[in-house]
């Protein structure tokens, strides 16, 4: 009977960290996904487009570019 708790206990470990880290893994793919977006934005703002969310809108218009866009993407990832 001892072995077969032994391995319950095991296996639920297992599971913990197997759920961890697939949220530390899905955690890690948020962040680049949003470094790819802001240098696609970037580029996208370097052959004349304009940003479209009034939010980062706005914050471009008070910031800069750059310092608008990586705000809103530092928001992003602390509300994440």
């Amino acid at each position: 009977m001892r072995s077969t708790l032994a391995g319950f206990s095991n296996l639920k470990q297992r599971e913990w960290g197997g759920a961890f880290g697939s949220v530390l893994r899905s955690r890690w793919t948020f962040a680049a996904l949003q470094v790819l977006d802001l240098l696609t934005t970037l580029l996208a703002f370097h052959v004349g487009a304009f940003e479209v969310n009034p939010l980062v809108a706005h914050l471009t218009v008070q910031f800069g570019r750059f310092r608008g866009v990586l705000i809103s993407k530092l928001m992003r990832l602390r509300w994440a």
